[in-house]
């Protein structure tokens, strides 16, 4: 569960480092705006280390410790990817809902590595973690794949729309377990 988890926050890396700079290239974009892009839109990562107090110290014990994050991480990234279909295909809107869905997805990997302190035996962390990785980097490639073919084929929003069904799959698995 938490390898597919961090999956879903490989999905806007791939994205947003590798295939829309790509296809930016393709559009004509100047090197300094798409190398503006990328480091706009990374920043976010940068920033993990102030959610984790506020996971901490806002919580619905209800659902447990993380899965509310988890869940409104998860919510969140797809309400981004949509609204991709509402934008003009310009650099400060993209570079702004990139750094907003990358923001989500910093806030559910803090939250699934939380999770994974406390439900996972010490013993058997580093082993996880491995696991955890290993999804990650199917989903940054999956993302990073899918999503040039997408953004070739059907433009930004079409990519969008179709990782926002990747995502929202993904989303299942803290929803029903």
């Amino acid at each position: 569960n938490l390898a597919v988890l961090y999956s879903a926050q490989g999905v806007p890396n791939g994205l947003f480092t590798v295939a829309v700079p790509s296809w930016m290239a393709t559009q004509d974009y100047a090197t300094a705006a798409i190398a503006s892009f990328i480091g706009i839109v990374t920043l976010p990562w940068s920033l993990k280390l102030l959610a984790a107090p506020l996971m901490d110290r806002f919580t619905f014990l209800d659902m447990g410790f993380r899965r509310p994050w988890i869940l409104a991480a998860q919510f969140s990234l797809i309400l981004t990817f949509l609204q991709f279909g509402w934008i003009p295909e310009d650099l400060i809107w993209m570079s702004s809902l990139g750094a907003l869905a990358n923001t989500f997805a910093a806030t559910q990997d803090v939250a699934v590595d939380g999770m994974a302190i406390e439900i996972i035996p010490v013993e058997q962390q580093a082993r996880a973690n491995g696991f955890m990785w290993g999804g990650k980097t199917l989903g940054y490639a999956a993302a990073t794949a899918g999503g040039a073919w997408m953004l070739d084929a059907s433009g930004l929003a079409g990519a969008m729309l179709a990782h926002t069904l990747l995502v929202g799959l993904v989303m299942l698995v803290p929803l029903l377990t």
